[in-house]
């Protein structure tokens, strides 16, 4: 009888071992916020925001955002909300000032997540893009103020 608790006690343990130590491609994945299609998002030199970013979530966790090089986006004005915890849907949006430079402009928005129960932050990946034209084509010269 001993052997045989010992043996059940055994391969629960191994079990639980091969569990926690595991982590595919799949997996990972199946942990991921922001899905393929919205990884790359495109607005115009007029725009101040984009359209939102949604994402659902299915496991409980807390996330935050960043800019992976801030320096080189100082046209990036803010990004709201910068955090949350887990719900059913959150909504990003990306605040910036109109684009007067002639060039079109590009950063990386980072959207950490931790989950319960994992050790390793996960990090998703928004690339940004900022047209130097408006939604006719046009160059966007700022309107005079009179």
């Amino acid at each position: 009888m001993r052997k045989v608790v010992f043996n059940l006690l055994a391969v629960a343990v191994l079990t639980t071992l091969t569990a926690l130590t595991s982590c595919d491609k799949n997996d990972e994945l199946s942990y991921r916020v922001v899905s393929d299609g919205e990884a790359h998002q495109t607005i115009y030199a007029d725009q101040t925001t984009n359209n939102g970013l949604s994402f659902k979530s299915s496991t409980t966790f807390v996330w935050w955002t960043s800019i992976e090089e801030p320096e080189k986006s100082p046209w990036i004005i803010s990004i709201t909300p910068e955090s949350g915890g887990a719900t059913n849907e959150s909504t990003i949006f990306i605040n910036v000032e109109p684009n007067t430079s002639g060039i079109d402009r590009e950063a990386v928005i980072l959207m950490n997540t931790l989950h319960i129960g994992r050790t390793e932050v996960l990090v998703d990946r928004i690339y940004f893009r900022q047209l130097a034209t408006t939604r006719d084509g046009q160059l966007y010269i700022v309107p005079d103020s009179q």
